[in-house]
């Protein structure tokens, strides 16, 4: 077993500089909601008949990274690709509603703005319908993605890339995107799936979940010997200055080099019934990444979010956590949580 220490880390100030600008780069969906009474059951089959009573429409995937990011006081900009149809059009409207520009949206008309609606029955899901292409986007589209990307990383104090594996991202944006962060020695944190884990060599951070990262080795976390293995490996392998694997009910471990070696940093999940996990990766993505970006360490940037991605799940669907209800979960949950914080050599 690995040597174990308590940190003595102290939380960081949340007031971030409102000069903090943020670069999101990724996968855009809309995300529907329809709400209704399950009253009884269809005569044409087995399934519930749903008396739909309301529609609503949020910003999912990279968006949703880009509205906490504006939610907590600070600027972004959000380049992703929809589609030329309505939901595409809807989208944009959410986008102008929560403060975020759409002028670096691209549009390809081969394919349809992705977009999933959820079927809630007493806010009990029931049913997702998808309505998306995860074909690549035409290269007319990725090519004005590219050119947007080198205009606006010139303006951006820290980048996300937020993998939804919908067809917005490949090797040749995701390289153009870390290196031209790393020439302006500004940091690049990747929310990432599958298709594109192993092109994400050489960024500052990977936030995987803990399925993420077993699948990307293919090796199951089943044990903390198994995490510090495959964090380590992970770290080694695509050469990362640190990375954070979220765990669910057992809160964030973050991965650090220390001289030759690694440090592991365990922060339990702080204490909040958890209704529904959609968008808490978001959240958590774009806090740790406005810490970086406003100059905290990876430790405390961590635990701000750790207790971010808490507040989300006690939520029905993807929300933004703003500034006042971050700083309210540190004032209730920071002290027991420093006394939990585990410290340990991977």
């Amino acid at each position: 077993m690995a040597a174990s220490t308590r940190s003595d880390d102290q939380p960081d100030d949340l007031a971030l500089p409102s000069a903090v600008r943020v670069l999101v780069l990724g996968d855009v969906i809309l995300d529907s909601y329809l709400r209704g009474q399950a009253t009884r059951i269809s005569a044409e089959a087995p399934v519930p008949i749903i008396d739909v009573e309301s529609e609503e429409y949020r910003l999912g995937g990279a968006a949703n990274v880009a509205a906490n990011i504006t939610a907590l006081g600070a600027s972004c900009d959000l380049i992703g690709a929809v589609g030329d149809d309505e939901a595409g059009k809807t989208f944009r409207k959410l986008l102008a509603h929560a403060g975020i520009s759409d002028d670096s949206l691209v549009t390809d008309p081969s394919r349809p703005t992705s977009h999933k609606t959820r079927v809630l029955a007493r806010n009990q899901q029931v049913l997702r319908l998808d309505r998306e292409s995860r074909a690549p986007i035409d290269e007319g589209a990725r090519a004005l993605a590219l050119e947007r990307l080198s205009g606006l990383i010139s303006t951006a104090d820290a980048v996300i890339i937020e993998d939804y594996d919908k067809g917005l991202l490949d090797e040749a944006l995701i390289v153009a995107a870390r290196d031209e962060a790393k020439a302006r020695g500004i940091p690049v944190v990747v929310d990432p799936k599958l298709e594109n884990f192993w092109h994400y060599g050489g960024v500052t951070c990977v936030t995987p979940n803990v399925y993420e990262a077993g699948a990307a080795v293919k090796r199951p976390i089943a044990t903390g010997d198994d995490l510090r293995r495959v964090g380590a490996e992970l770290v080694q392998e695509l050469d990362l200055d640190h990375l954070l694997i979220t765990r669910g009910a057992d809160g964030v471990a973050l991965f650090e080099r220390a001289g030759s070696g690694l440090t592991v940093t365990h922060v339990p999940a702080a204490g909040r019934e958890v209704y529904d996990v959609t968008g808490a990766g978001d959240t958590a993505v774009a806090v740790y990444t406005l810490g970086l970006a406003a100059g905290m360490s990876p430790r405390n940037a961590a635990r701000l979010a750790n207790y971010a991605g808490g507040l989300v799940v006690g939520h029905l669907g993807c929300v933004s956590v703003d500034r006042d209800e971050l700083s309210e979960a540190i004032r209730l949950h920071a002290d027991a949580d420093l006394a939990h914080v585990r410290v340990e050599t991977a």
